[in-house]
């Protein structure tokens, strides 16, 4: 756990908490700006961050937002001795007692449940920009250099918190509101990643903006000259965007998606074929539809680690992919194994906890920063 205090009472109460909980190490951050770096860069090495708030200043909306993801994140925020208004994400504790702390540490993290959404919650999110972004980063497994931008959306509830997009796009989809799921996400990514030049990418290279398109808005001819106008607004362009058809309906029309998908990409746009695993029972007939890129199931490339029937599979996908001049991004890269297991497979890119979790795009300058550094210590780079 990582403690953020100039109180020499909470700094004694913490460590001591952290030894009756059985932490493995109560390291001290000197300052909020390495409190933040460190979150950012090594989120598996931290189980929680405590801090005063006064210490933390405008960086607290920045460290309540790379915390808020519940599980998936895995660094929990606690709030020390100062009254606040905490948000649901964040859990805030009066007195600096050693019992009480070692309760909250040892406690498994609550994860926010979305049985209390209804059409109405769904709407006033989205009407009041309370659909927020992350970005995961995807590399090239060859270089490690930063690629492309997954784009995944939160929603920001008063009550419940922070929500995944299991909780909150399948009712989203369902009421018949994916077009202005869409369009926030897709506004607030253009506004925010406008400038390449923040993350070091040139006009020159290949970079792109991933997300995530529902078969229903993939085949409709509005939604492809929506989203050029959107990009024309921003000063974007297509060529800077890849699609990933998600699957959230079965594929029944194969021709008919066939016939979608050359308008997106005479359109200028980049089209993903997203979470190929086993249970995909058409695999093999949507690989040979003109996607430009395959994305590999997160589960299945962990599990090809151990399991020869996985492993086989994904060589099976490898192989059709690279044969039609497809790229390929494994999702799911969490060990050094599985990044070296899949650039022997020829998978050319990768994305996972490994390499970061999702990210508010403030964080992903530091990010970088950080993996640059890992990406040394490891000798990435090609053979």
């Amino acid at each position: 756990m990582l403690l953020l205090s100039e109180d020499a009472q909470w700094r004694d109460a913490v460590c001591r908490a952290a030894r009756q909980a059985g932490v493995a190490e109560c390291e001290l951050a000197s300052s909020v700006e390495d409190a933040y770096r460190r979150v950012v860069a090594q989120p598996d090495r931290y189980s929680h961050l405590l801090l005063q708030p006064s210490l933390a200043g405008s960086r607290l909306a920045d460290l309540v937002s790379v915390t808020a993801d519940g599980a998936e994140w895995g660094v929990e925020l606690i709030s020390l001795g100062e009254t606040m208004q905490a948000p649901p994400d964040v859990t805030a504790v009066a007195e600096a007692d050693a019992v009480a702390l070692a309760i909250l540490l040892r406690r498994k993290r609550p994860i926010a449940d979305a049985l209390h959404l209804d059409l109405g919650d769904l709407v006033s999110a989205l009407q009041d920009s309370r659909i927020e972004n992350r970005y995961q980063p995807v590399v090239s497994l060859q270089s490690g250099e930063l690629l492309g931008l997954e784009v995944l959306a939160r929603l920001r509830h008063p009550v419940l918190g922070t929500l995944l997009p299991d909780l909150f796009v399948p009712p989203i989809e369902q009421a018949g509101l994916s077009p202005e799921l869409l369009a926030a996400v897709t506004g607030r990514s253009f506004a925010e990643l406008a400038e390449y030049g923040r993350l070091g990418w040139s006009d020159e290279a290949e970079h792109w903006i991933a997300f995530n398109v529902p078969l229903d808005l993939m085949l409709s001819p509005d939604g492809t000259a929506a989203m050029v106008d959107r990009l024309a607004a921003f000063g974007l362009s297509p060529a800077r965007i890849m699609l990933e058809l998600t699957e959230s309906l079965p594929v029944t029309d194969v021709p008919g998606l066939a016939t979608a998908m050359e308008r997106w990409r005479d359109a200028g746009f980049g089209l993903a074929l997203d979470d190929i695993s086993p249970l995909v029972e058409n695999y093999v007939d949507l690989l040979d539809l003109p996607f430009t890129s395959v994305k590999l199931d997160k589960g299945t490339v962990m599990q090809a680690a151990v399991d020869p029937a996985a492993l086989a599979f994904l060589e099976d996908v490898v192989g059709r992919s690279r044969r039609s001049g497809k790229k390929v991004i494994a999702e799911g890269i969490e060990t050094w194994q599985s990044w070296h297991q899949m650039r022997e497979l020829g998978v050319d890119k990768g994305q996972g906890f490994l390499v970061a979790r999702p990210l508010p795009a403030a964080a992903l300058p530091v990010w970088q920063r950080g993996w640059a550094q890992l990406l040394d210590q490891f000798r990435i780079g090609p053979e």
